[in-house]
C-alpha cells in the first residue's frame, strides 16, 4: 500500500498543534545559561563557548560558494538561506555566550530556526516539487522566527513559553524521516 505523502506534513502538523495548545506553557530554565566554560582568555568572557562559532563562518562561506552554481532560482534562494543562517549563527550564538541571557538567546535562536526551517523546506522541494517546498520555506521560516518573537514576548511579560519554538525545533526531526 502507498501513503499519500501530501497528507503526512499537515497531519503531523495539526497533531502538533493540538498537543501544545493542550499542554502548559513551558518557560526558559534559567540553569540554561550556565556553560561548561567560563573561563576569560584574551578578554573574551566564556571564551571557547564564543570562539566555537568560528566553524559556522567556514561551513558558511563553503555552503555559499557551492550555491552560487545552483541554477534553479528557488532552489538557490533555499540553499542560500541555509548557510547565511549558519553565518548569522556563528554571530549570534558568538554573541548569546559573551553575554549569555534571555535576551542574547533570541540572537542564537533566530538563526537555527533560519537553518532548520530552511533545510526542512529544502527537503519538501526535494521530495514533492519545487513550488511546495518554496512555499514551505517562506511560511516556516516566518514561523520559525515568530516562534522566536513570541518566546522572548512572554519572556518580558513574565510568563515565558517555548512551546511554539519547541515545536519549530521537533517538528522536521519527525516529519523528515516520514517524507524520505
Amino acid at each position: 500500500m502507498r501513503i499519500n505523502k501530501s497528507y503526512i506534513l499537515p497531519s503531523i502538523g495539526l497533531l502538533i498543534i493540538i498537543a501544545l495548545l493542550i499542554h502548559e506553557p513551558i518557560a526558559q530554565n534559567p540553569s540554561y545559561h550556565n556553560f561548561a566554560d567560563s573561563r576569560t582568555m584574551f578578554g573574551i568572557s566564556n571564551f571557547l563557548n564564543v570562539i566555537t562559532n568560528l566553524p559556522f563562518v567556514f561551513i558558511s562561506l563553503l555552503g555559499l560558494s557551492i550555491t552560487r552554481n545552483i541554477i534553479e532560482k528557488r532552489l538557490k534562494i533555499i540553499c542560500a538561506s541555509i548557510f547565511i543562517g549558519f553565518l548569522l549563527l556563528a554571530i549570534g550564538s558568538g554573541y548569546y555566550h559573551l553575554h549569555p541571557n534571555n535576551y542574547s538567546l533570541v540572537y542564537d535562536r533566530i538563526p537555527i530556526t533560519i537553518i532548520i526551517m530552511s533545510l526542512f523546506s529544502f527537503i519538501i522541494y526535494d521530495r514533492e516539487y519545487d513550488q511546495k517546498g518554496y512555499s514551505a520555506f517562506i511560511i516556516l521560516n516566518i514561523l520559525g522566527v515568530l516562534s522566536v518573537v513570541y518566546w522572548i514576548t512572554t519572556e518580558q511579560a513574565g510568563k515565558g513559553d517555548l512551546r511554539w519554538y519547541g515545536m519549530i525545533q521537533f517538528l522536521p526531526l519527525i516529519a523528515i524521516p516520514l517524507l524520505l
